[in-house]
């Protein structure tokens, strides 16, 4: 998902350079002309940005920090995990100890 929100800001962009090349013809004051200079111009002042409902930016730092809750997350269970089977194997071996 992320990387389709990637190529869509590129492909505005490329959009914008290929409309301003029509500048160049000899269009001058017609209706097609005045559009695409309002578009280079919103296109020029406006950042592109993608949100999840306005909550948080959709950008290449979303697939890190959701990257890095899931290891987090996966460390914690593996260590829960892990003193589970300890627990399971001392009390199979007779070495509870109320402490």
């Amino acid at each position: 998902m992320v990387t389709a929100v990637e190529n869509l800001k590129k492909q505005a962009n490329e959009t914008a350079l290929c409309t301003r090349h029509f500048d160049d013809y000899s269009m001058k004051n017609t209706k097609i002309t005045k559009q695409i200079n309002k578009f280079l111009l919103k296109n020029l002042h406006q950042k592109k940005k993608f949100s999840a409902y306005g909550f948080f930016d959709i950008d290449n730092s979303v697939i890190y920090t959701v990257f890095s809750s899931i290891i987090t997350y996966l460390v914690i269970l593996i260590q829960f995990k892990q003193l589970e089977n300890d627990l399971t194997q001392d009390a199979k071996n007779g070495n509870v100890t109320d402490g």
